[in-house]
């Protein structure tokens, strides 16, 4: 789990970050895309393979969509059933938002709902992350987390923001990770 997490840091900080800089994301879909692409290249398919791990977008989890998992599959079902039926549990989960300076925050708030639904529904044993990106303005001393103490109070330290804004005093975006 710790070389997961390590690689979704460096995903996010050096990947996305080069992505976004190059103005090759355009909203949510292809923020989804890149951190598929740039996690599974990183992990690399030996590592994923011989771990029985796989990548997965979208996973559906009773009425719940979840916008990236990275799952634990069991090898000898996966040879007879349908793969979705081969998870033995979700090691990641990640929910991503995108959104300009005109979003709503009730929009992003919706997801760190749904990622304390997952802590409460699923144990302590996935780590969550939540990575938006915001195309807004904040001072430095005016930026605060969108998952609180309060909403994770369960989650063992298994939760980790990662977000990217842009600062008011220098015009660059700023990329950072908190863990919870």
């Amino acid at each position: 789990m710790e070389y997961i997490h390590k690689t979704i840091l460096k995903v996010w900080n050096e990947d996305i970050k080069n992505d976004y800089e190059q103005k090759s994301l355009l909203r949510e879909d292809t923020l989804k895309n890149a951190f598929y692409f740039h996690l599974r290249r990183r992990l690399g398919e030996e590592y994923l393979i011989t771990r029985n791990l796989r990548i997965y977008t979208e996973y559906q989890i009773n009425k719940n969509k979840v916008d990236l998992v990275v799952v634990e599959i069991d090898p000898v079902k996966a040879e007879y059933e349908d793969w979705k039926d081969c998870v033995i549990r979700v090691l990641i989960s990640v929910e991503m938002k995108y959104k300009n300076r005109h979003t709503r925050n009730d929009i992003i708030s919706a997801d760190v709902d749904k990622i304390s639904n997952y802590i409460t529904d699923w144990g302590k044993d996935t780590k969550h992350y939540l990575a938006v990106i915001q195309e807004k303005y904040y001072a430095e001393d005016n930026v605060k987390n969108w998952i609180t103490v309060e909403k994770v109070t369960n989650s063992n330290g298994n939760v980790t923001e990662l977000f990217a804004y842009w600062d008011n005093k220098t015009d660059k975006t700023i990329w950072r990770s908190a863990e919870l």
